[in-house]
């Protein structure tokens, strides 16, 4: 018992911590920015070689009619999860720029509390108003990634967008059928299976009901706090509420990085370079032990 309050505190401050740091964003980095942000999509004023983005609200108001009618969203919450993705896009591609993290399941959970303020929410619907907004954030933060290599390496941007259109209409497809495979492989996710899901599990927690209020309050107000005195809140929540073997693993990556940079300052590139392969070889070794388990299977 004591283990079962132990876990639902930890991972409630954890979570909480990282929303306390988006709010730090929102508060500090995004509103006093707002104008510059924003403008663009009400004006429609560019410059040579940029994309007008004047469209923008009216894919908007449309984004939300769809959800509205292909959905067991409402209007209203329909209508508040778009203004919710207008702001947290722009949170996402802030803290991935800065960090090269982008927690876009957590810029999901602060719209989800959000929209819980002023609507009573279904399970269906309180998943449906996350997984919308953590997409969402996900491609930005990786569109903004993509359109800042792209600006140093002077690529034109109107052909960046259409690459990135393309690549995120592919991956919605090729996505799911990874998770379906994942999923018959190795059965359940979550804590304590094969596939612990942290990010997935954060969201399944707001969804259901936090299991620690008063840890996630106190959390929030800490990740808030972290955030203005310039202190990465956001990454100790991830440690928090991420399983240790993942944690501890990241640890040892941070070890090695201090290390190399006092010893070998000029060789960012390269570590770059190294650790991108571990993360991407992992993730493909990965899916294709999953194709084999399920084809040896069947």
């Amino acid at each position: 018992m004591r283990e079962v309050w132990h876990l639902a505190f930890k991972n409630s401050m954890g979570i909480g911590l990282i929303v306390g740091s988006g709010v730090g964003v929102l508060i500090k980095g995004v509103l006093p920015k707002a104008k510059e942000i924003f403008a663009p999509m009400i004006k429609g004023e560019v410059e040579k070689g940029e994309v007008n983005m004047r469209w923008a609200p009216f894919v908007f108001a449309l984004a939300a009619l769809i959800l509205t009618f292909l959905t067991e969203m409402s209007l209203i919450s329909s209508i508040l999860t778009i203004i919710g993705v207008w702001v947290t896009v722009a949170m996402a591609a802030t803290i991935t720029g800065q960090t090269g993290i982008n927690p876009m399941e957590i810029f999901g959970i602060l719209v989800l509390l959000f929209i819980k303020i002023f609507v009573k929410l279904g399970f269906i619907e309180s998943f449906l108003i996350a997984a919308v907004v953590a997409v969402a954030c996900g491609l930005a933060g990786d569109a903004l990634q993509d359109f800042k290599a792209g600006y140093i390496l002077k690529t034109e941007p109107k052909a960046q967008l259409i690459s990135e259109g393309v690549g995120g209409l592919i991956g919605a497809f090729v996505s799911v059928v990874v998770l379906f495979i994942m999923h018959n492989a190795y059965g359940s996710m979550g804590p304590g299976t094969e596939l612990v899901a942290p990010q997935a599990y954060a969201v399944s927690t707001m969804v259901k009901g936090l299991p620690n209020p008063s840890a996630f309050i106190v959390g929030l107000l800490l990740g808030a706090i972290l955030y203005f005195i310039k202190i990465p809140g956001m990454t100790i929540g991830i440690g928090m509420y991420l399983p240790m073997v993942i944690s501890t693993t990241a640890g040892l990556g941070g070890i090695v990085r201090f290390i190399m940079d006092k010893k070998y300052p000029n060789s960012n590139e390269n570590g770059t370079l190294i650790s991108s392969g571990f993360l991407g070889g992992e993730g493909v070794t990965g899916v294709l032990l999953a194709i084999i388990k399920v084809m040896t299977a069947a």
